[in-house]
């Protein structure tokens, strides 16, 4: 370093800042000039530190054959085995929801094991209780992985599904979600959802009341002290603008004042109103939707309700005949008179007291949806199985015919039932499929 080299990085120092930047500029472009044999040593553009680029090239590649080989390629898929897991809460307040997937399962792996199995070997079905928590829920489908299972089936609560979508898709493991009200979406390559679409129930249910039963106007009775009430009443009022109906009222059984449903006031708000509806939609349960209907006829007014899934059982029909003429829809019909769903309803009688719920039926033709595709695959490698899946054609079961959009999500129609009289009381009759 000559002596105008050191006395202008001194005052550079002392300044800091920008003058010291300015005047190190000046020191590089006024400094030593490196010699010719320097400056073709070192190339333009990159730092003294680093090695010249043609270094850089000439080790990278004599290094890769010795050290790295040719450029790696992505691990081989492994062939999994012939068990699927079921994952869902089998005691606690939910155990209902667990057990009744895995008895599906179970019901349809007994009847495709019968029946020759996979090329005469047989499936084996692994169930787990999570608890309904999530951290254990990521426990027992390691596990699973671990043990090679080509699917694992998920009970409808949170948890079962929710809890274990990243490591379906890290592992590329079939999960199957069955039954879930929430929108899974696209939640991975391999994540599916096996239940009915409010979208599509809702569309079909208003398709019947305005086109066979001429309704066009509504009133639209939420019960917001239960959440999936405030989701289904918004599919109806979202389905009723896009087919061109008109919602003359909305009300609300949760009365926020007092924090107590308030049945009086909802009729109240039905007689009061200057433009009278022609059926009331209710997205409630069953055993309020019973009171509503009895407390609308009461008051002399003659609407029918028409309300989503949850009215679909006996304690919406203790309504008497003022849930006459009710329309609802539902996932699974036992009545369908199909060959299959008697089967079905007969293998479960065998087995069990009561009957099957949908959660039995929808797992049951999820096993079979799974089974058949492994067939179709003619593999057992997770990739092949999701493509004949999605690739297949549309499958028949017990809840009907069943495709499957390009989210991984089911695409069904509902059973539609009306409430007639019958000889022991009221009945649900179903009038479209």
């Amino acid at each position: 370093m000559n002596k105008k080299t050191l006395v202008i990085f001194l005052i550079a120092f002392a300044l800091g800042g920008a003058a010291s930047s300015y005047l190190l500029g000046l020191l590089t472009a006024g400094g030593d000039k490196p010699s010719a044999e320097t400056a073709k040593s070192k190339p333009a553009g990159r730092p003294d530190w680093m090695a010249p680029e043609e270094a850089v090239k000439a080790l990278d590649l004599a290094a890769r054959p010795k050290a790295m080989g040719a450029p790696a390629s992505a691990p081989e898929e492994r062939e999994r085995s012939l068990k699927v897991g079921v994952i869902g809460p089998e005691s606690g307040d939910e155990a209902a929801y667990g057990l009744a997937v895995v008895d599906g399962v179970m019901m349809a792996a007994e009847r495709f094991n019968a029946g020759g199995g996979l090329g005469g070997k047989k499936f084996e079905v692994l169930h787990f209780d999570n608890k309904g928590g999530d951290a254990l829920t990521r426990e027992i489908f390691n596990n699973l992985v671990g043990q090679g299972a080509i699917a694992v089936f998920a009970a409808p609560t949170g948890w079962s599904t929710f809890a274990a979508t990243h490591l379906a898709n890290s592992s590329g493991t079939i999960l199957m979600s069955v039954g879930s009200r929430r929108q899974i979406g696209r939640s991975g390559d391999y994540v599916f959802q096996y239940s009915l679409s409010e979208n599509i129930a809702v569309d079909d249910l208003m398709k019947f009341a305005a086109g066979e039963l001429g309704y066009k106007i509504y009133a639209v009775v939420t019960s917001s002290a239960y959440d999936y009430s405030l989701d289904l009443s918004s599919h109806f009022k979202r389905t009723i603008s896009a087919q061109g109906g008109a919602i003359a009222v909305e009300t609300d059984t949760y009365d926020t004042f007092t924090g107590e449903n308030n049945i009086s006031a909802v009729v109240q708000v039905l007689k009061n109103n200057p433009t009278m509806p022609q059926a009331v939609i209710y997205t409630g349960g069953a055993k309020e939707g019973a009171v509503i209907a009895q407390a609308i006829a009461e008051a002399g007014l003659k609407l029918p309700i028409i309300g989503g899934e949850d009215l679909f059982n006996d304690g919406f029909l203790k309504g008497g005949e003022a849930v006459r003429g009710s329309l609802v829809y539902a996932t699974f019909s036992p009545d369908n008179g199909a060959p299959e769903t008697a089967e079905f309803m007969k293998s479960h009688a065998e087995k069990n007291s009561g009957a099957p719920d949908r959660f039995t039926a929808l797992a049951y033709d999820a096993f079979n949806v799974v089974a058949d595709s492994v067939k179709a695959a003619d593999s057992l490698k997770s990739s092949k199985v999701k493509k004949a899946l999605l690739g297949g054609k549309e499958s028949h079961g017990v809840t009907g015919a069943t495709g499957w959009d390009a989210d991984g999500v089911a695409v069904k129609h509902p059973f539609i039932y009306r409430v007639e009289a019958g000889k022991g009381g009221e009945k649900f009759v179903p009038v479209k499929r």
